[in-house]
């Protein structure tokens, strides 16, 4: 599963349309961290409904190849 700050720009096709910015476009993209707030989203929910849904596995994407983590990073 992929799920970053590409879903701020509403791309389809997750965060590949990254490299195609400008290098001041991907710096006003990376900048969109600091109003990213998905308080909505419900692990538990998403893992209730996999479940019910016959998924075996499940993976999710933690860090995107535009550099956004999705975890604490120093």
């Amino acid at each position: 599963m992929h799920w970053g700050l590409y879903s701020l720009q509403e791309w389809w096709d997750t965060s590949w349309p990254f490299l195609r910015l400008s290098p001041a476009e991907k710096q006003k993209y990376q900048e969109n961290y600091k109003t990213w707030n998905p308080s909505g989203f419900d692990a538990d929910q998403w893992m209730k409904f996999f479940k019910e849904q016959g998924m075996k596995m499940f993976a999710f994407a933690s860090n995107h190849h535009e550099g956004f983590s999705m975890h604490d990073t120093s």
